[in-house]
């Protein structure tokens, strides 16, 4: 007679330890999982936290630029500040030479002058001798009547010509002084207006050079906050991977346990059930 209660006490008996053999393999898969994860986000960890140290060193860069681009705009408007002194400079030196020049003209007027009223006297005394000679010649007195009348008319040429050339010439002068004189206001106006533009170009220039420079660091503390956020989600990916395979390990943990518990259950209901087929 084949002994059934042996048979199932057998089967459960299996059944129980196979229950147990599967638990404790569902924990070691699980506890490798979770190291796997474990390792996996303090490898994406370690990689956030490389890639926020080189964003710390691209602020670094950025701080260099800062102070070398405001460095740089400085030097550039104090260069064009320095361009512009000079011009004003040499144009202000250009003045007095101007107004020698002016004097010199006025000279050189009054001069002509001066060698025209000779030339037409010269030319007055050879006519007058002329006729004096001539009159003398052909037995004239050279200051009667007609002669004396040709004489007189030679004189008053000499005076209009004289009188044209004195009006032609203060006209001359008086433009020469007056314009002249005009045009080096023009120039005082000029260099007063190259320095204020030079003082006005320099001030702006170094208000540039500071807005470049704030501009430049402002950027390095942007970076520089991408790097703290980019720390902050390296600790956080490291904390919910550590998360994650603690409750992968509890999981195994609790299937190990359970599958224990089955088997010890098993093993005490096939007991208790070839105990009573047995009675």
């Amino acid at each position: 007679m084949v002994a059934w209660p042996a048979i199932f006490g057998a089967i459960s008996a299996v059944g129980s330890i196979m229950s147990a053999v599967q638990g404790s393999k569902m924990a070691d898969a699980a506890g490798a999982q979770a190291d796997a994860v474990a390792a996996a986000g303090a490898q994406d960890a370690a990689a956030l936290a490389a890639y926020a140290g080189q964003q710390d060193a691209y602020a670094g860069l950025h701080d260099a630029y800062a102070a070398k681009a405001e460095g740089a705009v400085k030097r550039q408007a104090r260069l064009n500040y320095e361009y512009a002194m000079r011009q004003a400079g040499l144009e202000e030196k250009e003045i007095p030479l101007l107004l020698l020049s002016i004097e010199r003209e006025v000279d050189t007027e009054e001069r002509e002058a001066d060698n025209r009223e000779i030339a037409r006297r010269r030319q007055l005394n050879g006519a007058l001798a002329s006729q004096v000679a001539l009159r003398t010649a052909q037995g004239v007195q050279a200051y009667d009547g007609s002669p004396l009348a040709m004489m007189g008319a030679d004189i008053k040429m000499f005076e209009r010509d004289q009188a044209i050339d004195a009006g032609n010439t203060a006209r001359r002068i008086i433009d020469k002084k007056f314009f002249g004189s005009e045009r080096a206001k023009l120039m005082v106006d000029r260099v007063s207006l190259l320095r204020y533009g030079a003082d006005i170009g320099l001030e702006t220039g170094l208000e540039q050079a500071e807005l470049v420079g704030d501009a430049a660091s402002l950027q390095a503390d942007a970076i520089r906050l991408e790097a703290a956020g980019t720390r902050m989600s390296a600790s956080s990916l490291l904390s919910s991977s550590q998360l994650e395979a603690e409750s992968i390990r509890i999981g195994g943990k609790q299937a190990q346990t359970s599958g224990y518990i089955n088997a010890v259950g098993g093993l005490a209901n096939a007991a208790y059930r070839y105990g009573s087929l047995g009675g």
